[in-house]
């Protein structure tokens, strides 16, 4: 839609479009502006190229944690953020349950590593989401804003997590069983909203969730 995904610099062109065109994401710049964040974690960064676009777009960014599985990504992204002093970035998965996954490629997708493919597979470290803020936020705080994509590992990661239900505002990419065979039901809106309902009941969502406005993902804020 955006482009190809077949390799890193594409990749690269790819996502700064989709953030930079697409309704949806532009709404989620906009929001994001408006409530001057300060913080954030890319948890599944592939390229990093959402640090660029924070730190250009919304001018109150100060500092952000990239989480990204794959090595060849995470080496890609920290040759081209070195000169990048206010990220850090953490060469694991984020899951719970284990201590190592294996994960494998979906499709001919560079950003897409999922635990529950069998092609190409690699084994990782993991790392869950209170020990990313008890390494790198301790003094900060919360991160203000949590963006997930990780490949059907957010199931695991909400079902799981104490901290993120206090996350002011998150963004997350939902996955199917049609492309990662990862739970039963073939309509993933179907899948998520009572996982939401369930594990981030102070949640609400603000944009996205429906076939008309990206209905795979979604931005979650805080309830008043």
């Amino acid at each position: 839609m955006y482009g190809k995904t077949s390799s890193l610099d594409n990749h690269v062109n790819y996502t700064k479009t989709e953030w930079t065109t697409s309704e949806y994401y532009k709404s989620v710049l906009k929001f994001l502006i408006e409530k001057k964040i300060k913080s954030f974690v890319d948890i599944g960064s592939c390229t990093g190229i959402l640090s660029d676009i924070l730190f250009d777009k919304v001018k109150t960014v100060e500092y952000g944690v990239l989480v990204e599985p794959n090595p060849s990504n995470f080496k890609y992204i920290k040759n081209r953020l070195q000169e990048f002093d206010n990220i850090d970035i953490v060469n694991k998965a984020l899951f719970y349950g284990s201590e190592t996954i294996t994960i494998g490629s979906v499709g001919n997708n560079v950003g897409a590593w999922s635990y529950k493919s069998n092609k190409n597979n690699i084994n990782v470290s993991t790392i869950n989401f209170e020990e990313i803020i008890q390494t790198f936020f301790s003094g900060r705080g919360l991160p203000d804003f949590v963006k997930i994509d990780i490949e059907g590992a957010e199931y695991n990661f909400i079902e799981n997590s104490d901290l993120l239900k206090h996350i002011p505002i998150i963004e997350i990419e939902f996955h199917n069983n049609n492309e990662y065979g990862i739970i039963e039901g073939n309509i993933r809106n179907d899948v998520w909203r009572p996982m939401v309902k369930k594990f981030l009941p102070n949640h609400e969502l603000l944009l996205g969730g429906t076939k008309e406005f990206y209905d795979g993902s979604g931005l979650f804020i805080l309830k008043k």
